[in-house]
């Protein structure tokens, strides 16, 4: 078996540490994934509501889904900054994260192309 991994010669701390950057890698995508799905969740209220509801109503339904949706996802995204920081500086040689500025830009996206769906579905729910 090779072992011409960057990590061979790791001690158990460099290790350790590791494993808490790939975790936190993990739960903050796993964090993405459910805030958008939940954020989503307002899009699909509003279309399967149509034309059953007043517009303020399916408005309202939709931002009570929107808005938890977009906190989960910026709380993630707050813990990941946390972490990646004190791995970067605990040991700055040997894991690279995923850069917490690419973890905002691609949050950042998938909030605007949410809020845009939501937004166009909530015209047509209006009759606009």
């Amino acid at each position: 078996m090779a072992t011409d991994t960057p990590w061979a010669g790791a001690d158990a701390d460099q290790l350790a540490r590791l494993r808490t950057a790939l975790a936190a890698e993990r739960t903050v995508f796993a964090v993405i994934r459910t805030g958008l799905a939940i954020a989503g969740g307002g899009a699909v209220i509003v279309t399967l509501l149509g034309g059953q509801w007043p517009g303020w109503i399916q408005a309202a339904l939709a931002a009570g889904f929107v808005i938890p949706g977009y906190a989960l996802m910026l709380d993630g995204l707050s813990r990941y900054r946390r972490v990646a920081g004190i791995v970067k500086t605990e040991d700055p040689d040997h894991h690279r994260m995923v850069s917490p500025w690419v973890m905002t830009l691609l949050i950042g996206i998938v909030q605007v192309v949410v809020l845009a769906v939501v937004a166009l579905l909530i015209t047509n729910a209006f009759g606009g």
